[in-house]
């Protein structure tokens, strides 16, 4: 069984309501008018997925690359930038801990656990450094860690899911995998 963290094994601050507090919030932007509402800030956000944040998430480039892309092409104050960093840096809300029970009876039933993210170095570097103990007890409910930045792919692409099946010797259609978000599924789906 694959299974991702974050919004599933861990809850965490919806990105949609990030961005969305991100847009609405005045004083955040240096250039807010010229985006032409939200179509137009929607439009740059895009750019920046595809420029920024999926290679931060692939590990092709580091933190701070990743924040001078995105305040640039965001058009973010310097503040605002920080500001949205520190949020997206420190997401996480707590576990979940039916799930977690849930993972552990099946580990004990002898299935195979495979954890599958797209966390980014930095943010698995704060996971590990600022909640140990959550971390640790991660790594030991799960026969397999892979993530994105690591493996050089990130979900939904179909080199990721290629990358996990090898490694746990599992067919794909024999594969259960749990996300929160529907894109993720139907690429493990289709891989």
């Amino acid at each position: 069984m694959f299974c991702d963290i974050g919004g599933v094994v861990l809850f965490h601050q919806d990105m949609e309501e990030l961005f969305k507090e991100l847009y609405y919030t005045s004083t955040y932007f240096s250039n807010e008018k010229s985006w032409g509402g939200i179509e137009g800030f929607e439009t740059a956000r895009g750019i920046a997925n595809r420029i920024a944040w999926e290679p931060f998430e692939r590990g092709e480039i580091g933190p701070s690359e990743f924040q001078i892309l995105f305040q640039r092409i965001l058009g973010l104050t310097s503040k605002s930038a920080l500001a949205f960093w520190n949020l997206y840096t420190n997401i996480v809300r707590g576990l979940n801990m039916p799930l977690i029970e849930c993972l552990r009876a099946m580990r004990e039933r002898g299935i195979v656990l495979a954890l599958l993210s797209n966390l980014d170095e930095e943010r698995l570097k704060i996971a590990r450094e600022n909640l140990p103990q959550m971390y640790a007890g991660i790594e030991r409910l799960f026969h397999y860690l892979f993530f994105s930045c690591q493996i050089r792919s990130r979900k939904p692409e179909p080199e990721i899911y290629h990358y996990a099946f090898r490694e746990v010797s599992v067919l794909p259609s024999n594969a259960f995998y749990l996300d929160d978000y529907e894109p993720n599924i139907d690429g493990m789906a289709a891989a």
